[in-house]
């Protein structure tokens, strides 16, 4: 039997080459907004500050309201916000209402949620090792504590932000669709959203594209760019994707 290599139909991998010798994650996202024009940015899920810092180097006019509910995390997001003075730090969860909710503390810092891991997950590559070892399934999270719940609607309002929102971004590990629950009354106001969603089933809950497309979309948001990935070498999938979209209600001036 004679073997066939993969074809490559197309010129997408030349195109792909030629996109990453012009292009990083963070000039598409500058490129689209303007470096020098962008005032405010909304961080959800801004854990200990490196992306606030990293937005307040490439939007150096722009301050960086950045939210994030766990207590340990949010120590040293407020320590750097002390050091630069556009990140505003916050402490509380962005959900779908105002009040309290219970978050999960997990053994790695960053995958903390409002969504516990999932034990029975096909795809976590962690339960799969102490699988084969023969060790402890995996745990739902170590800990919970309960922490103060907000609403983007209402704390947009709070902070006498009336003109546009120049980038919203979302890093929630599975709670996407709360937070965008909680923020149906400014995404008219949002000129770009930058949305980290989980498509596997490490947490108890996943999202999908179809279900963040279905809040953008009524509101004028178009998929401008895949801007990061994550491929699991287990069983191929794709774990998360980082989507980039424009609202074209704003850039273009329409009603």
């Amino acid at each position: 039997m004679v073997k066939v290599s993969d074809p490559q139909i197309g010129a997408a991998s030349l195109r792909n080459t030629a996109f990453q010798s012009a292009y990083t994650r963070g000039r598409i996202i500058s490129q689209c907004i303007g470096s020098d024009e962008a005032q405010v940015i909304i961080d959800v899920g801004a854990y200990t500050g490196e992306t606030a810092e990293w937005f307040s180097e490439i939007f150096p006019n722009a301050t960086v309201l950045a939210i994030e509910p766990f207590p340990e995390s949010f120590a040293l997001l407020h320590a750097r916000s002390c050091v630069n003075s556009r990140i505003k730090p916050f402490c509380f969860a962005a959900t779908s209402f105002d009040g309290s909710v219970q978050l999960n503390s997990n053994a790695i810092a960053h995958t903390n949620g409002i969504y516990s891991i999932n034990p029975e997950s096909t795809d976590s590559i962690a339960l799969a090792e102490a699988n084969n070892e023969g060790g402890q399934r995996l745990k739902s999270s170590i800990d919970q504590i309960t922490v103060k719940a907000r609403t983007l609607n209402s704390f947009i309002v709070e902070q006498g932000i009336s003109g546009v929102i120049d980038l919203l971004k979302i890093d929630v590990q599975g709670a996407e669709i709360d937070v965008l629950n909680g923020s149906k009354s400014v995404l008219d106001r949002v000129r770009t959203v930058l949305i980290e969603i989980s498509l596997y089933d490490y947490y108890v809950r996943s999202s999908s594209i179809g279900e963040v497309e279905s809040f953008l979309s009524p509101h004028g948001f178009s998929l401008w760019s895949v801007t990061d990935i994550s491929r699991n070498p287990m069983n191929g999938r794709t774990d998360w994707v980082e989507l980039f979209y424009v609202n074209a209600h704003i850039f273009l001036d329409v009603d």
